[in-house]
């Protein structure tokens, strides 16, 4: 995908364009259906993958929607792949087996709710200011390495 990307191999159909949001449409209307996927190739990779493809053709085109809970998401995708996990766990071991037995949407969307909360948050409070200091850091490196070549 980054070769087409950077190659503009990506073309502006609308054939594609309806496919790609087809796909996502789908993809997203699949995971809601079906609730919490097993990990790996045999479970969650094969929605994720075409989330991820079809979101990537939508954006590649020169006029893309800016859809303010998508950039959100975007934003705070690296702290939520970072504490969907735990807070699954935390999930399935603090609500009664009863509950998750059934394998409700409700139990799904709970985890969906808290994830997104916590990395909201840890994205606030821990990637924000570790990447302003790594700037800070990267800066003052960069001042020291030209001021000892001057």
């Amino acid at each position: 995908l980054a070769e087409l990307m950077v190659n503009d191999k990506f073309t502006d159909s609308r054939f594609i364009r309806a496919l790609a949001w087809g796909a996502l449409i789908f993809a997203f209307v699949f995971v809601i259906a079906t609730g919490p996927q097993v990990f790996g190739m045999s479970g969650g990779f094969w929605p994720a993958l075409i989330i991820m493809v079809s979101v990537i053709t939508l954006s590649c085109h020169t006029e893309t929607v800016r859809i303010r809970w998508l950039s959100f998401l975007g934003d705070i995708s690296y702290s939520l792949y970072l504490v969907h996990y735990p807070v699954m766990l935390f999930i399935k071991n603090a609500l009664p087996s009863a509950a998750l037995q059934n394998g409700t949407p409700a139990v799904f969307l709970l985890s969906v709710a808290v994830s997104t909360a916590t990395a909201s948050v840890m994205f606030r409070l821990v990637e924000m200011p570790s990447v302003e200091l790594g700037k800070k850091i990267t800066r003052n490196i960069s001042l020291k390495r030209s001021s000892k070549y001057n």
